[in-house]
């Protein structure tokens, strides 16, 4: 008989043998504390939140991806540089990808986030989508490229060209 005293089994809470709900279970069988992801943090402004809860409707609507504690920390980030309509530049996007985020994340004790570049590619379109890209933001095009440089990323492929979902 296998010892499965040592595997993690994937539950639905409520049932028999179900996992605490502190945790998330992996494929890997690995646990990952739900309190040390940045989607955990509630982002002190009401602004931020609904900013939040926007991108993540469009991007459900439009069928792009967005890393959620990814996301809460470039917003988390932004807030803290003055909210929506800032400047986006080529500059403040290495500042994020390579110092703002991390900080941010260390600052309110939470994992760095994966998929970082993937969703600031998602956040640059939902805010050209809203026109919501501050005056003396730096070109959609251009912001592409300096994520692409500065996350080491491809950009992402349009909807069409997207494999099917499985």
């Amino acid at each position: 008989m296998d010892d499965v005293s040592s595997t993690i089994i994937p539950t639905i809470a409520g049932r028999p043998g179900a996992s605490d709900r502190s945790a998330t279970a992996t494929c890997r069988g690995k646990r990952r504390r739900a309190a040390n992801r940045a989607r955990a943090i509630l982002l002190p402004d009401e602004g931020l939140r609904a900013w939040r809860t926007d991108l993540i409707a469009w991007t459900l609507a439009e069928g792009r991806s967005l890393g959620p504690d990814a996301a809460t920390a470039v917003l988390g980030v932004l807030g803290e540089r003055g909210g929506p309509g800032i400047a986006i530049t080529d500059d403040l996007i290495t500042e994020l990808v390579w110092v703002d985020v991390l900080g941010w994340c260390n600052a309110h004790r939470v994992d760095a986030p994966t998929r970082l570049a993937t969703t600031m590619h998602t956040i640059v379109d939902h805010l050209d989508a809203r026109a919501a890209l501050g005056p003396g933001s730096d070109s959609v095009g251009e912001l592409h490229e300096c994520i692409e440089s500065a996350g080491g990323f491809d950009a992402p492929a349009p909807r069409s060209q997207r494999p099917p979902p499985a």
